[in-house]
């Protein structure tokens, strides 16, 4: 009998413990409220409280976007918005800056300051590009670029990031604010490379850049450090192979494996060790920029002589016939950013 009221007292607790916990679940779901929804509801009460409420329209659509996706925000990326609401100009932030924010935080602030210093639309997607492109590298240049540029020198060094062309003159300031800000020289070179890929990529020096129409220029790093400064498709889907230096004495000299820069040889041998090192979904990404699936696998140095091989420069001193000749060059691979 114990044992038969034992076993009855078990199965009424189960059951009254199911009951309760069908009764309290939903409502600890449905009372839950993630931190970007609560930061919309903020921001919608703030912004009627602001002098002209519309500027802060496109700011409540980016954290919509971000809250459809079903993304959440950090903590500190709240802070920083109640902070800055008032602060922030139409089209400045967009959903894939959010996130990035909210995923990086070591470069976080930078990037928020200069999304604030350069209140122009299109700059936060440009930030979120360029951490990606600048790797590991990011935090500390981000950080150099939001406290010792000016707000003109940051709007320069934005555009340059995107398709809308640079003048030579526009190229050449740039190029002196790299090298006043105090950074890593590998750095500055990081930074220029980065404009030159969206130059090329929008449509700089068009007649003689070898890329197909719409072809865009993407890094082709086989580890943290060393690679091939831009990859893009020709017409015929063979890659085209860019080297990019800011500096007005560039010298294609040897590397420690005695092969010099941008020569078939040196192109074959870092291709074959990206490829080698390729993570999941490089292959298809050269793909999809254009480059035939023929080409995406280890090469050698006389199949690389069917490919456009491009030095890019910002000053013209550093076209010699001896870098040319050196790396097996053409006359019309010698080409000065901003001269279109």
């Amino acid at each position: 009998m114990k044992a038969l009221l034992a076993a009855a007292f078990v199965t009424a607790t189960l059951i009254l413990s199911s009951a309760v916990e069908a009764r309290v679940q939903p409502m600890q779901v449905g009372a839950a409220v993630r931190a970007i929804d609560d930061l919309i509801e903020w921001a919608v009460k703030m912004r009627k409280a602001l002098p002209e409420p519309h500027m802060a329209d496109d700011a409540i659509d980016a954290l919509r976007g971000v809250a459809k996706t079903g993304d959440d925000v950090a903590p500190e990326v709240v802070e920083l918005f109640k902070r800055d609401f008032h602060k922030v100009r139409p089209g400045a932030i967009d959903p894939q800056f959010i996130r990035m924010m909210s995923r990086a935080p070591a470069v976080r602030d930078a990037v928020w300051d200069i999304a604030l210093k350069v209140p122009a639309k299109g700059t936060g997607q440009v930030l979120a590009s360029l951490v990606d492109d600048l790797g590991p590298r990011a935090p500390s240049v981000l950080s150099r670029i939001s406290t010792q540029l000016s707000s003109e020198e940051a709007a320069v060094l934005i555009r340059g990031l995107t398709p809308r062309l640079l003048s030579q003159d526009r190229v050449q300031e740039l190029k002196k604010v790299f090298q006043r800000v105090d950074m890593a020289s590998i750095d500055q070179g990081e930074l220029f490379e980065a404009v030159a890929r969206a130059q090329i990529s929008g449509g700089a020096l068009k007649a003689k850049n070898g890329l197909k129409e719409g072809a865009r220029v993407v890094k082709g790093q086989h580890n943290s450090r060393h690679g091939i400064d831009g990859i893009g498709a020709g017409p015929e889907g063979r890659p085209v192979i860019f080297e990019f230096s800011m500096y007005e004495r560039k010298v294609l000299d040897a590397d420690a494996n005695g092969l010099t820069q941008l020569s078939p040889e040196w192109v074959a041998d870092r291709w074959n060790k990206m490829i080698a090192a390729a993570p999941a979904g490089r292959i298809e990404e050269l793909n999809r920029l254009g480059i035939d699936e023929q080409w995406l696998k280890p090469t050698s140095a006389k199949e690389v002589l069917t490919w456009s091989r491009k030095l890019v420069v910002a000053d013209e001193s550093a076209l010699t016939d001896a870098n040319r000749l050196a790396a097996k060059l053409g006359p019309d691979d010698l080409l000065v950013l901003g001269k279109n």
